[in-house]
């Protein structure tokens, strides 16, 4: 059914014909009604839709037959009509009489005016439901700019090393260089630096990445509530239109009309933004549930609903019908949307608060003999805090700007009617607010990894200075010694 949303302009302008139609059928009846004759038992009378037009005829059996025709021009598509023509047989019963108080009641109503009334009324109902996001543009948001920012934070397990990845990571690869430098350097201070840097860099790398999930949990909210939005307004407005038909086709009271909806937003919804916090059906990840962070997914705040509407098929019952299902569409969406804002709050709060899991602070090293930082391979120590440091610095801090970015597609992707969900831009103010407290963390993770690159270097530029003035000392000492044999020769 969503397929035949990408139609729903084509739709409405036939949900509009068809409603003129079924008011064309009761305004003409109840005309008809009041008429002084009307309910003698030798006139009758019939209502037909045409192609082009209204026909009512109003028909006297007696010894002088005569019909009375009357036309009201039917709306091309969803404008126009309501011009109304009358014509009557010249039998001796209307020569004497005449047929003005059969017709003119006819002329003289503005059906011009209703039929505008009447789609107007409709065009209240579903204009705000006209080119509602598109679930493949939400999802596009997903797939692409959040797997990007997640492909790049991908250090699995709480170590590097336990699992590949999901995707290429260069920060996974570069703290790989550095994942056994005992060959490099040795010493109680590199045992700490290594320890603060690969031991607790990654985990709060996976912090971020599983705070960064619930955040995406969101974007795949949105797309199942748009999804599923479309497809009920598109099923609404077809079901609509066939009862408004029904109700059109001629003034008889006996032709009902039934239907049923089925309101599951919230239920799929929830369901939708589980997926990704869970994994979904992916065995090779770590789930971002499994990260104990403290953080709740989007809840199911509205039950299920099956909805029936059914009664006798006339223009105030289809109505009546169709805007109250509407409503109900509109209330679950709302209420779904809003437990989505709601939820992005309540985890923006608990990332906040608990923020240890999500940073790290290096500390300074420091050293004061060789024990601390003995240096075994120089050019790979090089590496490690020219390279390597600065490298995974660059990185995460290119990922926190992409982050705080995010919202900027986001924005774009979930743009509708103010009048639907919870606003225009439906939650994204809370959305943006999530993802620059995302950003803020990875940024403050850059600045600690190029920190500690600079504090290794600060070490080994020291251990440097010590080796020079032991060798300074060590030269002094040989060329007191040679002074001291040459006096003594």
């Amino acid at each position: 059914m969503t397929d035949d949303y990408e139609n729903l302009d084509n739709s409405i302008k036939n949900l509009k014909m068809y409603a003129v139609d079924a008011f064309a059928a009761k305004a003409t009846r109840a005309i008809y009604d009041q008429l002084p004759l009307s309910k003698l038992p030798f006139f009758s009378s019939s209502f037909t839709r045409g192609k082009n037009s209204y026909e009512i005829y109003i028909i006297d059996p007696g010894t002088d037959p005569v019909t009375a025709e009357i036309q009201i021009d039917r709306p091309k598509g969803d404008v126009g009509g309501g011009t109304v023509h009358a014509n009557v047989d010249k039998g001796n019963y209307w020569t004497r009489r005449g047929n003005e108080h059969l017709v003119n009641p006819f002329l003289e109503h503005d059906f011009v005016r209703d039929f505008n009334t009447v789609r107007q009324a409709i065009e209240e109902l579903v204009a705000p439901w006209r080119d509602l996001p598109k679930p493949s543009v939400i999802e596009g948001v997903y797939d692409n700019d959040f797997q990007n920012i997640s492909t790049a934070l991908a250090i699995p397990g709480a170590s590097v090393g336990v699992a590949s990845p999901t995707g290429e990571s260069n920060i996974y690869s570069r703290l790989n260089l550095v994942k056994d430098a005992s060959d490099a350097m040795a010493g109680t201070s590199w045992d700490a630096f290594r320890g603060k840097f690969y031991e607790l860099l990654p985990p709060a790398i996976n912090a971020n990445n599983a705070l960064a999930h619930y955040l995406a949990s969101t974007i795949k909210a949105e797309g199942t509530l748009f999804k599923e939005a479309r497809s009920l307004v598109a099923e609404l407005v077809e079901k609509a239109s066939q009862a408004f038909n029904a109700a059109g086709n001629n003034w008889s009271t006996d032709i009902p009309f039934d239907w049923k909806i089925v309101l599951d937003i919230a239920v799929l919804v929830a369901g939708a933004a589980a997926d990704v916090v869970s994994g979904g059906a992916a065995t090779s990840v770590v789930a971002a549930s499994a990260v104990n962070l403290g953080l709740e997914v989007v809840k199911t705040v509205v039950d299920r609903e099956e909805r029936t509407a059914k009664g006798e098929a006339n223009y105030d019952n289809v109505l009546d019908s169709f805007k109250n299902d509407m409503e109900a569409i509109s209330s679950h969406v709302f209420e779904t949307e809003k437990e989505i804002g709601n939820n992005l709050n309540r985890n923006c709060i608990q990332a906040i608060r608990g923020s240890a899991h999500y940073d790290i602070k290096l500390g300074e090293i420091t050293t004061g003999s060789s024990e601390e930082l003995a240096i075994k391979d120089r050019d790979k120590v090089r590496t490690i805090y020219q390279t390597v440091m600065p490298d995974i610095s660059n990185e995460l801090a290119g990922i926190a700007g992409k982050t705080g970015k995010l919202a900027v597609p986001f924005a774009n992707a979930i743009a509708r009617h103010g009048k639907v969900g919870i606003g225009e831009f439906g939650p994204l103010g809370q959305f943006q607010n999530l993802a620059y407290v995302i950003a803020s963390y990875l940024n403050e993770l850059s600045e600690e990894a190029g920190l500690g690159g600079k504090n290794l270097e600060a070490a080994v530029n020291d251990i440097d200075v010590q080796d020079e003035d032991s060798q300074r000392a060590l030269d002094s000492t040989i060329n007191d010694i040679e002074n001291y044999t040459k006096r003594n020769d």
